[in-house]
């Protein structure tokens, strides 16, 4: 199985609007299939392999359990092709503080789905979570309050 890491956006765009939006981003390229899927990618910083994947609707939200990242409604799901885990982070980091700064929305950055690393908020900043933070109700006196943030009106 592989291993992702994701940035969540609270935005009112469209996947596609936030992927242009990123694509701007230092060395970032899109990407468009066929039957409509985004892709933004770029070289990584030490210039083995590439760092991107698919920006899509939020599908991970599930009916009757709420978590962490229910309150965001696009994806970036980001992998290193011809990196290490360690390496895929540092690049997945880099580009949810530069997207934060790109688009000024909300957004959250998990590993795996079922780590919470960092969120930001305009309201917050940047909210580092403590090691081993999940994104379900067991730590959510951690996640709450970002989450709080959001829902009292940064909605864009």
């Amino acid at each position: 199985m592989s291993n992702f890491e994701y940035v969540f956006f609270k935005v009112n765009m469209s996947p596609q609007a936030v992927a242009e939006q990123l694509s701007r981003l230092p060395g970032m390229r899109l990407e468009r299939t066929a039957d409509g899927r985004v892709f933004v990618s770029r070289a990584c910083q030490d210039g083995r392999g590439t760092v991107g994947g698919e920006i899509s609707a939020n599908e991970h939200i599930l009916s009757g359990h709420e978590t962490a990242l229910d309150g965001y409604d696009v994806v970036f799901e980001i992998h290193v092709r011809q990196g290490d885990r360690n390496s895929q982070f540092a690049e997945a980091e880099k580009i949810f503080k530069e997207s934060v700064g790109a688009l000024g929305s909300p957004a959250l950055l998990v590993r795996n789905l079922d780590l919470l690393s960092a969120a930001w908020s305009p309201a917050r900043g940047l909210t580092r979570f403590p090691e081993g933070t999940t994104p379900d109700e067991e730590h959510e006196t951690l996640w709450r309050p970002v989450v709080a943030a959001i829902e009292r009106g940064q909605k864009h």
